[in-house]
């Protein structure tokens, strides 16, 4: 008997903002190692993964992107859920929160200066040394 195939995925979202900073959430409450990661999340049912991640930026960081300010970079595979990669600029850090509404911590980074933290999330780091060149034709420059 065939099973369905439920299609699971979660947005996540490099957002880029004056001078080249970023926004990083960090989520002290969870086991550790504890890493700072791009904000993102899964995927709620019926929800397109775009919309997915302008809920999720703006529920972790407080800043609320438009969609024409989204980019989609790629999606990655995992074993049981897909990973939609976007890049979003800000206009502006101005109404960037100090913790997001399921308590993350958020701050502002240099871009130049995450890809060398050793406590950036390695997959997050992973994926966007694979999209250096993708980034790069959008103006980011890792």
């Amino acid at each position: 008997m065939p099973v369905a195939h439920i299609s699971a995925y979660a947005s996540i979202v490099l957002v880029v903002g004056p001078d080249d900073q970023v926004a990083l959430v960090i989520e002290r409450t969870k086991p550790t190692p504890h890493y700072w990661k791009l904000p993102g999340g899964a995927g709620e049912e019926g929800e397109d993964p775009f919309i997915t991640a302008l809920r999720e930026t703006e529920e972790e960081t407080g800043l609320k992107i438009l969609i024409h300010d989204l980019h989609h970079l790629v999606t990655v595979p995992k074993q049981n859920h897909d990973q939609h990669f976007f890049l979003a600029t800000a206009p502006s850090f101005e109404y960037l929160a100090k913790r997001g509404v399921e308590g993350e911590n958020v701050a502002r980074f240099k871009l130049d200066e995450i890809m060398n933290m050793l406590d950036f999330f390695p997959p997050h780091r992973d994926v966007l040394s694979d999209q250096r060149e993708e980034l790069g034709k959008r103006g980011v420059v890792l």
